[in-house]
């Protein structure tokens, strides 16, 4: 249940696993105690786990509650996510508007490993840039997940 900073290309991806009771004694008085090595580490574990298999990404509008109580740990995840805005300060990678200044989550990106689903990465597109045209959401979407998976190909299962 760590975050890392923004990346460095923009938007930013909070990373969320398993591990809720170790990172409970991180906890004083309600706020996340992370550094920069933790969320470096969080970062390169992920990636890791990427490289030996695949990622399965879903983008999931923020008003369809109903997709994401079929995945617990997505909607674990997004509880994380919605929980630490005021500390982790995440932002929209298309435009850079900030959750905790007040823009609002149009849509949330996704990301699990292809196998042993422990951890999954959330990144929210504010509602503004979620009604652009799909192709720009998807070079976005895409920008960010290279982040995860540099050189990665991006294959559409339909």
């Amino acid at each position: 249940m760590k975050a890392n900073p923004p990346l460095h290309g923009g938007g930013s991806v909070i990373l969320f696993g398993d591990s809720q009771q170790q990172n409970a004694s991180r906890n004083i008085r309600g706020i996340a105690m992370s550094n920069r090595h933790q969320r470096r580490a969080d970062l390169r574990s992920f990636k890791r786990e990427a490289h030996r298999a695949h990622l399965v990404t879903y983008m999931i509008a923020a008003d369809d509650e109903v997709s994401l109580d079929r995945h617990p740990l997505l909607s674990r995840a997004l509880a994380f996510w919605r929980g630490n805005i005021m500390q982790r300060r995440p932002f929209c990678p298309a435009c850079k508007s900030n959750y905790a200044d007040g823009a609002l989550p149009g849509a949330f990106l996704f990301s699990t490993t292809g196998v042993a689903r422990t951890n999954a990465s959330v990144t929210a597109f504010c509602d503004q840039c979620w009604h652009l045209p799909p192709d720009d959401i998807e070079r976005e979407a895409a920008r960010v997940l290279r982040q995860l998976l540099p050189g990665g190909k991006f294959l559409d299962p339909r």
